[in-house]
């Protein structure tokens, strides 16, 4: 078997079906299946990480299962999976930042962005978070708008049901 793989399985869950990559021992992938970015996100870890997919499982990829499962049915509220971020030094700012926010809580991008020094970058961070390649166990859910509203699509659906789960 190559070593030059990232395995991955799909797992089930009462809010849809998420995609779980190991590489090497840690987790650079935990994405919904379908997430507008799924195909983006999955591009660019093949790409950086000049690796293919291929479905297998592993010891961290159960652990993971197990631990979004916990989380999922109120058992859980942190994460302690050994986990690998691929993407550019401003995503990466961005995503460990989004760990900084403590479960049941919720922060603007706004406020995101100041306290990482970049006030003036809410865009580009909200581009970052909506290609976070660790959904639930990097918290982008925990991110809103400054107008609280209903989400209407997909992602924002996940949010608010992850949000109400915290609560």
């Amino acid at each position: 078997m190559p070593i030059n793989i990232i395995k991955t399985q799909t797992i089930k869950t009462q809010l849809g079906e998420i995609l779980i990559g190991d590489h090497k021992g840690k987790l650079c992938l935990c994405v919904w299946a379908k997430h507008s970015k799924r195909t983006a996100i999955e591009h660019r870890l093949q790409r950086l990480l000049k690796e293919k997919f291929v479905e297998e499982t592993s010891p961290l990829l159960e652990e993971t299962s197990k631990q979004i499962t916990e989380y999922l049915g109120q058992k859980r509220t942190s994460f302690n999976l050994e986990t690998e971020l691929i993407g550019t030094d401003f995503q990466k700012e961005v995503w460990n930042a989004l760990n900084t926010v403590a479960y049941g809580k919720t922060q603007t991008y706004k406020d995101l962005a100041n306290g990482i020094g970049q006030e003036e970058s809410v865009r580009p961070i909200a581009a970052a978070i909506s290609t976070n390649p660790l959904a639930i166990i990097t918290p982008c859910h925990r991110i809103v708008g400054e107008s609280k509203g209903t989400g209407t699509n997909y992602e924002e659906k996940i949010s608010e049901k992850l949000r109400s789960i915290e609560s």
